[in-house]
């Protein structure tokens, strides 16, 4: 019991760091630095301000995680946990899209009396995760769990 604990829990770990945590993560470091260079380069009044907590949602996804690479190495609950790692993905991709405002971070800065607009495009970093990150991970998890329910019969 404890070996299927201890390898779900190390499951899920993996997964969620490899498939949502590295590209959240860099995906709002690359805005964190553009907001940071906004600062530095036109030496404004503007306050770096981040209206969300990545670290929270940080967290909140590998405790998901983990629980459900628990569910998805018991035999009994095994569609459940991959349907739950499904959906976890899809509302964390769904995530990244909202935190970024549809991929494309604008900034109205005041420079001497001159506003300027600044925006950097990141649709396509966004793009690139959801078609080689996302879309094989639910095509691959979908057959699994359709495999999965027609053993069971």
């Amino acid at each position: 019991m404890w070996r299927s604990i201890i390898k779900g829990v190390l499951k899920g770990l993996g997964t969620s760091i490899v498939t949502i945590i590295i590209p959240l993560w860099l995906i709002s470091s690359i805005g964190g630095y553009f907001e940071k260079s906004l600062y530095e380069v036109f030496k404004t009044e503007y306050v770096f301000t981040v209206e969300y907590n990545v670290e929270t949602y940080f967290a909140i996804i590998i405790f998901l995680s983990i629980i459900i690479g628990v569910l998805e190495e018991s035999n009994v609950w095994k569609v459940l946990g991959k349907s739950l790692r499904l959906a976890l993905l899809i509302i964390s991709f769904l995530l990244i899209y909202t935190l970024l405002g549809g991929g494309i971070f604008s900034r109205t800065v005041i420079v001497s009396n001159v506003t300027a607009e600044v925006t950097i495009d990141l649709r396509l970093i966004l793009y690139a995760y959801s078609f080689l990150i996302v879309l094989p991970t639910v095509i691959a998890t979908l057959i699994e769990i359709f495999s999965l329910s027609s053993l069971e019969k």
